[in-house]
């Protein structure tokens, strides 16, 4: 798939779920590593 097919899928809310999933465990995964980093135990997923 090349960028292209990606970004008219996403324009098209045909691959919207994928790139909400990947946003979220980007977010999920940063969260973790700055509480971890600074002691703060597991956040709630």
């Amino acid at each position: 798939m090349s960028f292209n097919d990606v970004y008219r899928d996403l324009l098209l809310d045909e691959g919207m779920d994928k790139a909400s999933q990947a946003r979220t465990a980007l977010f999920d995964a940063f969260t973790n590593a700055v509480t971890t980093e600074r002691g703060c135990g597991k956040t709630k997923s």
